[in-house]
């Protein structure tokens, strides 16, 4: 049997396939030591039959044999080889002898490139080209930067290029080595200013914010506060943090700007939005107290009322507050101030206000103190020294079975209205915080028995188109016990009372900001009942307030309202046992004015 077949013929050894002379070689690829190994002839198998480069088998096949196969073993194509000479036969004329074509390599090779590192030469780049092969000796470098312009060398390390402008650029590298072989490269650039993004933060108070600059990587740096003026140099330190203080010509939205310049020269900014409360220099904040809770309602009436000027008084009891809650829509209505007295007696000075913003003897027709409850809660003793002012008045008690019984009198003296306010009358928070929102609006408080309604209660409510329900358990009771189909209902109320006194506030303008605004403690009534029927008679809300710290609800109505650019006066009810000087100190931190 044949051991050689070469296209259908068969030959019975090596020699005789020579001897044929069908145009291929002979053995001289076997002592070809750029071919495959240095195995003897006739040795079968090869470790490897591809030929190095300089090997005698490289392009000097005869293509034109018979049966001469367009590919290799692997599928590769011919490949002309520049660097030997081409002495095969045929078309092409440069395939290679074996059973692979020679694939040329491309030795490793990278391109490295630095730009330098200033604001003015940083489109400056220089370009290193490597080839790690030393069998591959480069003739000639051609670098294309991409931006319209080529360099070529015969170093691999091409002249410093600068590129026109900022921005992403291509290089493309070709390697020529001096057998002319050449391959190519290609590696992104960015030729862009360092970016500079200077960090800063504001105050979370609105109230003309500090500017903060931490420790940076600066030189310089400037802040334009977004209100026309000019940008304000930083100067000093910038490894150290850096404070920056400014006043707004206004209350706003302002956009502030940081601009700086890091040490190689490069500026950037950052921006972010400050909303800013400006202050009022002529804002007054005062206490309106007195030596205890009867002086400080006298001191009340005093901030309003000239001599003479009231048309009637409502009297309480300072002791308690159930009859009184229900009182400040009725001085409001009247047309006098709220005072308070002992259950038993009433003081001099209490005396001495009701003649005085009564009138004097003589100064017209009998006017009026409304005296609020029982005997239970204000005696007849009482009585008995008001008929003795040395003005005529006519003295008149409200007083009900109870509480309950007590507002709804209370409210039928005020007569018909559109409006009733709700509140609960077993606290008394949220009724005195509900009691400028009822001036208002001309409107009497009627009180829950928590979150019920007595029968009688339920239908006066149910007499008025609009209810408004202050605190949680008067929204519970009006909703159980008034059918509230064709009126309007509004329910205000909070998390706690300090929370349902914010949405009274929220409510007291629809938002529009009030001439000034009264505090007052949310732990103990006299004060805020007092207080709460000037606030009415002056057409201000009144927040309330823990006595040694300030309610969180009342930074959030004085942000939402910019109360401290408007001009008025934030009245303080009670000494500092009820609102205490840290309080105060934060409003007027928060706010700004003077105090008083």
């Amino acid at each position: 049997a044949p051991v050689i077949d070469w296209g259908g013929t068969g030959f019975r050894d090596a020699a005789a396939f020579d001897a044929a002379a069908l145009g291929t070689g002979g053995h001289d690829l076997t002592a070809d030591p750029h071919f495959a190994d240095d195995s003897p002839a006739g040795s079968f198998p090869r470790s490897s039959y591809v030929p190095a480069p300089g090997s005698a088998a490289l392009d000097s096949a005869a293509s034109s044999v018979r049966n001469q196969p367009g590919t290799d073993h692997d599928g590769h194509g011919r490949v002309w080889d520049p660097d030997v000479v081409t002495t095969g036969a045929g078309s092409p004329a440069y395939a290679d002898r074996g059973a692979y074509e020679y694939q040329v390599p491309t030795p490793y090779s990278s391109i490295d490139w630095r730009r330098d590192g200033n604001v003015s030469d940083y489109l400056n780049v220089t370009v290193i080209l490597h080839c790690a092969d030393p069998a591959w000796p480069i003739a000639r470098y051609t670098v294309d930067f991409g931006d319209g312009h080529t360099a070529t060398s015969t170093s691999p390390t091409l002249p410093v290029h600068t590129y026109p402008g900022p921005g992403d650029y291509t290089i493309t590298a070709t390697f020529t080595d001096t057998a002319g072989r050449r391959w190519t490269l290609t590696q992104g650039v960015s030729m862009h200013p360092d970016p500079v993004a200077p960090k800063f933060w504001l105050d979370s108070s609105s109230i003309d914010p500090v500017l903060h600059l931490p420790a940076q990587w600066l030189t310089r740096a400037s802040v334009d506060f977004g209100d026309g003026s000019a940008p304000t140099p930083v100067t000093g330190d910038f490894s150290q943090p850096q404070t920056v203080h400014h006043h707004w010509p206004g209350s706003g939205r302002y956009t502030v700007t940081v601009t700086g310049t890091d040490p190689q020269g490069f500026t950037g900014s950052t921006s972010m939005a400050a909303d800013v409360t400006t202050l009022t220099a002529d804002r007054v904040i005062h206490r309106v107290a007195g030596a205890d809770r009867y002086a400080t309602a006298v001191a009340a009436s005093q901030t309003h009322w000239a001599a003479g000027a009231a048309d009637a008084v409502v009297l309480a009891s300072g002791a308690d507050y159930p009859d009184a809650l229900a009182g400040g829509p009725l001085a409001a209505h009247v047309g006098g101030p709220l005072l308070l007295t002992d259950p038993q007696t009433t003081d001099a000075a209490t005396l001495a206000e009701i003649a005085r913003v009564l009138g004097t003897p003589g100064s017209g027709p009998h006017k009026t103190v409304y005296v609020l409850g029982g005997t239970g809660a204000v005696s007849d003793n009482v009585l008995r020294r008001l008929r003795a002012l040395p003005i005529p008045v006519t003295v008149q008690r409200i007083g009900g079975t109870d509480r309950f019984d007590t507002a709804r009198r209370i409210a039928a003296l005020i007569g018909p209205t559109r409006q009733v306010v709700v509140a609960s009358g077993l606290t008394f928070a949220d009724a005195l915080a509900a009691g400028p929102l009822a001036v208002k609006d001309d409107a009497p408080i009627l009180l829950s028995d928590g979150p019920s309604l007595d029968p009688a209660t339920a239908a006066q409510i149910a007499t008025h188109p609009q209810i408004t329900a202050v605190g949680g358990p008067a929204a519970t009771a009006v909703r159980a016990g008034v059918a509230l189909g064709g009126k309007t209902f509004a329910d205000l109320h909070g998390s706690d009372r300090y929370a349902t006194a914010a949405a009274v506030v929220d409510a007291y303008d629809a938002g529009s900001a009030p001439a000034s605004f009264a505090l007052a403690s949310g732990a103990n009534f006299p004060d805020a009942l007092a207080g709460g029927a000037l606030a009415g008679a002056e057409g201000e809300p009144l927040l309330l307030t823990d006595p040694d710290t300030l309610s969180p609800y009342i930074d959030n109505e004085m942000e939402q309202w910019h109360l401290f650019e408007v001009r008025g006066t934030v009245q303080v009810f009670g000494g500092p046992k009820a609102v205490s000087d840290e309080v105060v100190n934060a409003v007027r931190q928060d706010g700004g004015g003077v105090i008083q």
